[in-house]
């Protein structure tokens, strides 16, 4: 994958500042943020943090230096059997689904963690709300739109284990 990379202009960090502060709140005005335009993905660095965009919305790339954002968000816990495969990219079942932490609505992102380890494994778009997923014992509920292991990972981790960003 070819990638361009960039610092990101004070006016156009203040900008991506403005949307993180929407979801996870205060940040420190002094960030520096550079960006990598690829095929299909948007990666951000922003001081210890790795985002990415999808449907216009910034959010951040699954990796345990993301922690502290994706704690922020609501997530649910499947249970093992369901860890391999949202793993690989299917959507989230209800049966698979142990229980839900936080409220979501409908089309919100929503962090998938396995069970055991409480590792986040994905982010999938809310196909109904929490309220609504309880009451549900099967169908389809979370579109999975990004997975450990998937380009957006995969270019993410390169960059940050190879240093290429700092």
């Amino acid at each position: 994958m070819r990638l361009k990379f960039h610092r990101l202009s004070k006016s156009e960090t203040k900008e991506l500042i403005r949307r993180l502060e929407e979801r996870f709140g205060a940040w420190s005005k002094r960030s520096e943020a550079m960006v990598l335009k690829g095929e299909g993905v948007t990666l951000y660095k922003l001081d210890d943090v790795v985002l990415f965009e999808s449907d216009g919305e910034v959010v951040p790339v699954i990796d345990e230096r993301n922690e502290r954002l994706l704690a922020m968000m609501p997530s649910v816990k499947v249970d093992s059997g369901a860890v391999s495969r949202v793993a690989e990219g299917a959507d989230v079942m209800r049966p698979g689904i142990r229980s839900v932490e936080g409220e979501f609505g409908e089309n919100d992102v929503v962090v998938v963690r396995d069970e055991v380890y409480l590792k986040p494994i994905a982010l999938c778009r809310a196909l109904v709300n929490s309220k609504e997923l309880v009451g549900l014992s099967k169908g389809r509920v979370l579109k999975n739109f990004h997975h450990v292991g998937d380009e957006t990972w995969r270019t993410a981790r390169r960059l940050l284990d190879d240093h290429r960003i700092t």
